[in-house]
């Protein structure tokens, strides 16, 4: 089932072999008209956020709406996790959400990102 609002909107995931980058593109009839990254992380974040892939079921190039705001939400607050079975349990905290949480926790992250992902990080007792 088709959730997404606009099926244009395409989540790009670029794995490189020390980081991972994912990509909010705009596309119509195979042409990208706007393309905007939302993180990049490396290290043991690259491999959670692989792992977080494999969880909510995403796909390198995403045109879902729910796998790819949960990648979104996942790339924007793993750079403030301090350590791995944290991040771990983010992931888990990430896939249980509603689809009303996760689009006001994306809607946070594009307004203020920093003081959302502390947020996050805070409210669901992630260090």
């Amino acid at each position: 089932m088709m959730t997404s609002v606009i099926q244009n909107d395409v989540y790009v995931v670029k794995d490189c072999k020390k980081f991972v980058s994912l990509y909010y593109k705009y596309r119509e009839r195979g042409v990208d008209y706007y393309s905007q990254r939302k993180g990049s992380v490396g290290g043991w974040r690259r491999n959670v956020f692989l792992y977080g892939m494999k969880v909510f079921r995403a796909r390198s190039e995403e045109v879902e709406y729910l796998p790819g705001v949960k990648m979104s939400i996942l790339i924007r607050t793993l750079p403030i996790v301090r350590n791995r079975p944290d991040a771990f349990d983010l992931v888990d905290i990430i896939n249980e959400m509603q689809i009303e949480e996760l689009s006001f926790w994306t809607w946070k992250l594009n307004v203020k990102r920093s003081e959302a992902a502390k947020a996050i990080k805070t409210l669901y007792r992630v260090r």
